[in-house]
């Protein structure tokens, strides 16, 4: 079941969040337009998804009435609801659920984080200082 006609994507190339919207958006044919925002001068961000996303964080997506949804794993429910991505049966819903819960809580904050760290931010930023903690929990 599709319930937008064509959306609005507030993105990040190098955001894997992003990337696994985009991804279910293509498999699903749903049109998209796409606005990159900056992952490391956020300085916008309060102008540009305050009324849309309390979080401020992309992937922001926009549907086609003006609503706004946040946070990649509720967006991917939104559209996989009625589709091959998310099952019928309670039980393998819930295996997606963890899934889902398993790659935002385990991977995210110990893998991708840190590759985020290294890879976006200048060699002086004071997040490098999470770093020896992230790779231990790993």
């Amino acid at each position: 079941m599709v319930y937008a006609r064509r959306v609005l994507l507030y993105d990040s190339p190098v955001s894997g969040n992003c990337y696994k919207v985009r991804l279910l958006l293509a498999h699903l044919g749903i049109p998209y337009e796409r606005r990159t925002m900056d992952v490391v001068d956020r300085s916008n961000r309060p102008e540009v998804l305050g009324g849309l996303n309390p979080s401020l964080r992309v992937p922001t997506l926009v549907l086609d009435d003006g609503r706004a949804i946040g946070e990649s794993g509720a967006i991917l429910w939104y559209f996989g609801e009625g589709t091959r991505f998310v099952p019928d049966d309670p039980y393998l819903r819930a295996q997606v659920l963890q899934w889902m819960f398993f790659e935002q809580y385990s991977h995210e904050p110990y893998v991708a984080t840190p590759r985020y760290i290294v890879r976006h931010l200048p060699a002086d930023h004071p997040r490098r200082a999470e770093l020896p903690d992230r790779l231990e929990q790993q």
